[in-house]
This record gives structure tokens, C-alpha cells and sequence, in this order.
């Protein structure tokens, strides 16, 4: 088995790069360079307008999408592909980071859903959106397992976790930690946007752990 296939891509990428600045004519390379810098830096403002709210005077930039469809699609497309193969490696450690989950009984499609989820963002360097989703899947979990999502009412998350707990679904000391980690998810969201990977994984790691008690 030969080397891992990113690194092999990522070379490959970098040799045709190499390959068509060498068959240019010398008077054009410098020209040519300047021209892809310009497009990626373009490519990134047009990502970021479709990613954030930015100031009405980029509006312009969507005549420009319209009118160069195709070559926007080429750089984008470029950028995203180069982008990921860089990331591979990151996505494979994260992917090991997480242990395997066991569980009993397997819960519902959309349980395993915000769960799937939460796991995927951490796996995709997502801290922010893998707390958000931390903190549905221990709600959800929970509901399901309370009975409570049928009754399409709403609970407060400390009056489930204390039922959770009377009804020996979870232990007191994971009851605890439930409450602490809603609190943390909160803050995390509404207050103080988590940024750092490892708050997001040691999140996810005990919301994991809590579930795979709830379905054990």
C-alpha cells in the first residue's frame, strides 16, 4: 500500500500547479501568478459574503457571479478542493480522538441524528456548531428516553434531568453533569463563542458518555 491518498493528491495538486507555470511563456508567469492571486482573493470574498452578513456594497459581487459563472465555479472549486486535502490530515485525528460508542439499545434516527451531527462538526474543526450540537443531542436523548418527545410540550432541561434521575435512568452524579454541561453549552453559544478545539471535545466527549449511559 503506497502512501496516504491526501498526500498523494496533495502532490499530485502541486505538481500540475508547477507543470502549468512551466509550460508558460517566461513573460506571462508573473502575470499569470498575479492573476490567480487576485481570483483567490476574490473566491474568499464570495465565500465570505455567503457565509456572513457583510456591507451592502459587495452586493455588486453577485452581477460579477452571474456574469463569470463559470470561472468563479473553477476557482471555487479549486479552493475547496485544496482546502480539504490540507485538512485530511487534521479530520484523521479527530476521527481517532473519539471513542467507539456502545450502547444497548440504539436509539432513534433523529437522537443518532444531533449526535451524528455533533460528532462530524468536531470531526470537521466545527467547535461552535459541535457544542450546539452536543447540547440538542443530550436534550433530545433524554426527551426520548423520558418519553417525552411524543408530547410535543415543553420541559425545562433541569426538570428532565432531575425526572431522569428519579426514574434511575441516569445516576445522580451524570444528572449533575448534565445540568453543568447544558450551563456550558449555554455560555458557550450565547455568551462566549468556544473557539478552542479541546473545550469542544471534552463537551462532546462527556455529552457521548452521558448517552451511552441513557442507552445502556
Amino acid at each position: 500500500m503506497g502512501d496516504f491518498l491526501s498526500r498523494e493528491l496533495r502532490a499530485h495538486a502541486d505538481q500540475l500547479e508547477r507543470e502549468y507555470y512551466e509550460d508558460l511563456p517566461a513573460e506571462e508567469v508573473k502575470e499569470q501568478a498575479e492573476t490567480d492571486s487576485f481570483m483567490e482573493e476574490l473566491t474568499n470574498v464570495i465565500i465570505s459574503c455567503r457565509e456572513t452578513l457583510t456591507a451592502n456594497d459587495l452586493a455588486h459581487l453577485d452581477s460579477v457571479v452571474r456574469d463569470h459563472r463559470s470561472v468563479v465555479d473553477k476557482f471555487l472549486d479549486r479552493h475547496y478542493t485544496l482546502r480539504q486535502l490540507a485538512q485530511v490530515p487534521s479530520l484523521v485525528d479527530r476521527t481517532i480522538r473519539l471513542s467507539h460508542l456502545r450502547a444497548k439499545d440504539t436509539p432513534s434516527a433523529q437522537t443518532n441524528r444531533y449526535l451524528g451531527e455533533a460528532s462530524r462538526a468536531f470531526i470537521m474543526g466545527l467547535p461552535l456548531a459541535s457544542v450546539a450540537m452536543s447540547r440538542s443531542a443530550l436534550e433530545q436523548a433524554i426527551k426520548e428516553r423520558m418519553g417525552e418527545q411524543a408530547k410535543r410540550k415543553h420541559s425545562w432541561f433541569e426538570a428532565l434531568v432531575d425526572d431522569a434521575v428519579a426514574r434511575e435512568i441516569i445516576s445522580q452524579t451524570s444528572g449533575v453533569a448534565a445540568k453543568g454541561l447544558a450551563q456550558r453549552c449555554n455560555r458557550a453559544i450565547h455568551h462566549r463563542p468556544v473557539r478552542d478545539e479541546e473545550e469542544a471535545f471534552e463537551i462532546l466527549t462527556a455529552v457521548r458518555s452521558i448517552l451511552e449511559e441513557i442507552f445502556r
